[in-house]
């Protein structure tokens, strides 16, 4: 039965997908939200199962982005606090499963995208700076994860709200990921990003173009 309701979910995502790229926009969050549901019965059902919380974490964010999608910005932003508010609790509850922390600040990190969009500049400014504050965090405590100095890396070249950006650091973090991991082309590609906010467009050029 698990893995029944696992492959239905894994199924309806699948559609719902298909339906956003064929512009079927409506269809596709009905798809969207049935995978969710089928994946929050198997967390209750194994709520020590971390990749069932994790998957429910990632298709409660593509319900939210489909919201975003249609233009229902206060529906996407209460998908995105519920799913914040359940990462809060799994971290506390399970504090050295780094995966959590780092899902939990890129759903911060999206809720924050939505109050901007949404023209909430505090509460905006408040989640990325929430963001930002777990992911220097995880690299106290977890100095060899790639992912996590490429993702702050990202997040502090392309922040919508201006003063976070820091570009030289970014630069630095780009860097620093690809040097644990320089086969990975989202690396360089968030090299290239950062290195083009400050204006070194020759090795924007440069770093981009190795990432292709």
């Amino acid at each position: 039965v698990t893995e029944y309701r696992n492959g239905l979910a894994n199924g309806y995502a699948t559609l719902g997908a298909l339906q956003h790229v064929t512009g079927q926009v409506d269809q596709s969050l009905k798809a969207l939200q049935r995978a969710s549901s089928e994946l929050e019965q198997l967390v209750r059902d194994h709520p020590t199962v971390g990749v069932y919380q994790l998957n429910l974490v990632r298709q409660s964010h593509q319900v939210a982005e489909a919201h975003v999608r249609l233009g229902q910005l206060a529906e996407a932003i209460a998908v995105y606090g519920v799913t914040r508010d359940h990462l809060d609790r799994l971290v506390r509850d399970q504090p050295d499963v780094p995966e959590y922390e780092f899902e939990l600040a890129k759903s911060y990190w999206k809720l924050g995208e939505a109050y901007s969009v949404n023209a909430e500049r505090a509460e905006a400014a408040q989640s990325f700076r929430r963001t930002i504050g777990i992911l220097e965090k995880l690299l106290g405590d977890y100095s060899d994860r790639a992912s996590f100095y490429n993702l702050l890396g990202w997040y502090l070249a392309t922040c919508p709200d201006r003063q976070f950006h820091d570009g030289p650091r970014a630069v630095d973090l780009a860097n620093r990921s690809i040097e644990l991991s320089p086969k990975v082309a989202n690396f360089l590609n968030t090299l290239g990003v950062a290195q083009y906010r400050p204006g070194r467009w020759q090795d924007a050029v440069d770093s981009l173009e190795r990432s292709i």
